[in-house]
């Protein structure tokens, strides 16, 4: 760590353009009390861009929204943007032509976007086109990106190549899953820091086939993009994107079970399935449950990388799965009454056909992809390795099962509605089931009670961390190759010594590797 920090520390040295940019908007915002805060409104109003200050002819915002940082947070990550985007650029294709990348990508980005949001808002009339023209936009994080994709263009075809599929996969991620103003404004200004790149790069640049090894790279980094999108969106303060409604996997507003109780028996149904869904995806248990989908793939996604064939059945049976559900939510959905929906009536319109078509399709494309390239994945583990994961896993599922349904049944009490043995053996498919899948199912019955909660909450959660951290040391565990040992061959066998010897029809044996004149036996290799 220490290695890195000077390394790091030395390449930020070398950007002495982007350095004394930083120290300049930190400088002043802290000046004008814009910082930690962000722009007062009236401020706002002169420095940030969007669809509606352009509009009202201030043409100078694209520029100087580069000026202003927002709040704390948001200066803290575009300091790091700029910092790392100049600590490449400038030592590469010097100060001139790196700030005139992080301008010009900024402000060409920007009115391509605001271009795009304006004609979609024109066209639409509503929906999430008119929601990003009532946005204003302030900081440099767009023209940081522009820059760096610009000038990934002078890197070596493997560092290229990763950089951009990582870039681009999280900022086309942002834009479905977020879809906020400054989303969509960075996702444009990297395409046009991709196209300014090609008069960056050597006119004879031509980048060879990828490796095995980087295939499986570049296959990994998909295979994460597309499991972190739905945190993205629930992460987000108020998600506007496509996606933006699969916030539900992992969002839940934290009712309780009386309350819910009490409201079923004194208001309407549709309030009662509103607060019951809820009360499905509040808690540490539900939260865990819902990432558990995310957490599995990027353990496949690690295996992935490291070639492994399991990690590819793993992944391509992982995401079929998935599709499955998501096609039998869209299912759900569709055979259901608006007025009925206690999640997805919150998707009106487009946003609903987009959440209820792209969880399958998703994890399809991602299956086919891992299909298509099956070839790259060939390292095995150990023999028995996967046969163990298998009995310890089946071992805990048939535990944790029998603990629900027993334990269930012995504090029944401790449910808003008593269940039978039957009714816990029905619901307890559903335990192992991700929490945002369920939304639209309405619950048989409820926890109350301490031990009733943890029975609900955690038997799922205890069967898939075992699976992932069992898939972990799995996937890290190196296969011994039976002829490393015995680099002579059949017929060979070592000494004590570890030296290899071979026997022979001629003579007496001689070690592997020497000659009969020099009579001394040397290791093999």
């Amino acid at each position: 760590m220490s290695g890195l920090a000077r390394s790091l520390l030395r390449a930020i040295r070398r950007a002495p353009l982007s350095i004394a940019f930083v120290l300049m908007v930190w400088a002043y915002g802290l000046a004008t009390r814009s910082l930690p805060g962000g722009p007062n409104d009236r401020l706002l109003a002169h420095v940030g861009t969007g669809v509606g200050p352009l509009a009202e002819g201030r043409w100078w915002t694209p520029l100087s929204a580069m000026l202003w940082w927002g709040t704390i947070g948001a200066a803290v990550l575009t300091t790091a943007l700029v910092l790392l985007g100049g600590a490449l650029a400038e030592h590469r294709i010097g100060v001139a032509r790196t700030a005139a990348l992080l301008v010009g990508t900024q402000v060409a980005g920007t009115l391509v976007a605001l271009g795009l949001i304006a004609a979609g808002a024109a066209v639409r009339g509503g929906g999430w086109p008119s929601d990003l023209a009532a946005q204003v936009f302030v900081g440099a994080a767009p023209g940081a990106v522009g820059l760096v994709l610009a000038v990934s263009s002078t890197l070596s075809a493997l560092w290229r190549r990763r950089l951009r599929l990582l870039v681009l996969a999280a900022l086309a991620m942002l834009v479905a899953y977020s879809g906020a103003l400054p989303d969509v404004i960075m996702l444009c200004s990297g395409l046009v820091g991709l196209a300014a790149g090609v008069l960056l790069a050597p006119p004879d640049r031509h980048p060879g086939p990828a490796s095995r090894t980087e295939v499986r790279v570049l296959i990994a980094l998909v295979v994460a993009a597309s499991a972190l999108g739905p945190l993205v969106a629930a992460i987000g303060r108020a998600p506007i994107g496509p996606l933006s409604v699969l916030q539900f996997v992992v969002l839940s507003p934290p009712p309780d079970a009386v309350t819910v109780q009490q409201i079923c028996a004194t208001s309407d149904a549709d309030m009662c399935r509103d607060l019951q869904a809820q009360l499905r995806l509040y808690g540490i248990g539900p939260a865990l449950a819902s990432v558990v989908p995310v957490l599995l793939l990027l353990v496949v996604a690690d295996g992935l990388r490291r070639g492994r064939r399991a990690a590819l059945v793993v992944g391509i049976a992982l995401n079929l799965v998935l599709a499955a559900l998501g096609v039998l939510l869209a299912v759900l959905v569709v055979s259901t009454p608006s007025e009925q929906l206690m999640v997805y009536q919150a998707a009106p319109g487009a946003r609903r056909i987009f959440a209820l078509t792209l969880p399958p399709l998703l994890p399809l494309a991602v299956a086919g992809l891992l299909w298509w390239t099956r070839a790259r994945f060939a390292v095995r583990a150990p023999a028995g390795t996967y046969r163990r994961l298998t009995v310890t896993a089946l071992a805990v599922l048939v535990a944790v099962s029998a603990a629900y349904v027993l334990l269930g049944a012995a504090v029944a009490d401790q449910f808003d509605r008593p269940p039978t043995l039957g009714a816990l053996l029905a619901d307890l498919p559903l335990r192992f089931l991700p929490p945002g899948y369920l939304g639209e199912v309405e619950p048989d019955f409820l926890p109350q009670g301490y031990l009733a909660t943890l029975l609900f909450e955690w038997t799922g959660v205890v069967f898939w961390l075992v699976v992932a951290i069992g898939l972990m040391l799995a996937f890290r565990r190196r296969r011994a190759d039976p002829g490393a040992s015995t680099p002579g061959g059949p017929g060979s066998s070592p000494d004590a010594a570890g030296r290899t010897w071979a026997g022979s029809r001629r003579g007496p044996a001689t070690p592997t590797g020497s000659t009969p004149a020099a009579r001394r036996p040397s290791p093999t290799g």
